[in-house]
């Protein structure tokens, strides 16, 4: 906390602070004088939690610092601006999803990204979204086979962005809320 860094001391050691309606009301007693009071609020104290707990995870090793992740953490720090007091980083809240794409076509290679990405994006506009995607292979009314294809290789695929994969590295099993002969068309 470059703004405020004798604020931890403050709440650890001196417990001089406040709680109301899930907001903290913190003053430095830094050298035994009363500072400023620092407001912070229930959407900043679950963002430095969030941050935390994420990033002893990282350091840990039980979870993996990947764009999405990286993405939620600066995020936070904007969150927390205003009470670091470093200029924020802009990062519009990320949004991670599973898009699912039902094609009558065995090649997913046939499929236009750049159209999906651009459709995500235009359903969600107030997101950084950040999706895998799903293609579920139809043959008449019947799921036959599903690939997962993660954000890694989405974001970035061109045109036969599928002629150096190893597809079968990409199968998956059928989800179960796929609908196949039993539900397609119903509803």
């Amino acid at each position: 906390m470059a703004k405020n860094p004798q604020l931890r001391g403050t709440v650890v050691h001196d417990r001089h602070f406040a709680t109301a309606d899930g907001t903290i009301a913190v003053h430095s007693t830094r050298g035994g004088v009363l500072g400023p009071e620092v407001r912070i609020d229930a959407t900043q104290l679950r963002a430095l939690a969030r941050m935390l707990v994420s990033v002893l995870r990282y350091v840990e090793g039980s979870w993996v610092l990947d764009e999405f992740r990286e993405k939620l953490l600066r995020h936070q720090m904007d969150t927390l601006a205003p009470i670091h007091g470093l200029p924020p980083l802009n990062q519009v809240m990320p949004l991670h999803m599973s898009v699912p794409l039902y094609s009558d076509r065995p090649d997913p290679g046939a499929i236009d990204l750049l159209a999906i990405r651009d459709d995500v994006a235009r359903h969600y506009p107030s997101y950084d979204c950040v999706f895998d995607l799903c293609v579920l292979t139809v043959t008449g009314i019947s799921v036959v086979d599903a690939f997962l294809f993660p954000w890694e290789l989405v974001r970035s695929a061109g045109p036969n962005w599928t002629a150096t994969l190893d597809l079968a590295a990409y199968r998956v099993p059928i989800p179960d809320d796929a609908e196949d002969e039993r539900t397609m068309g119903k509803g």
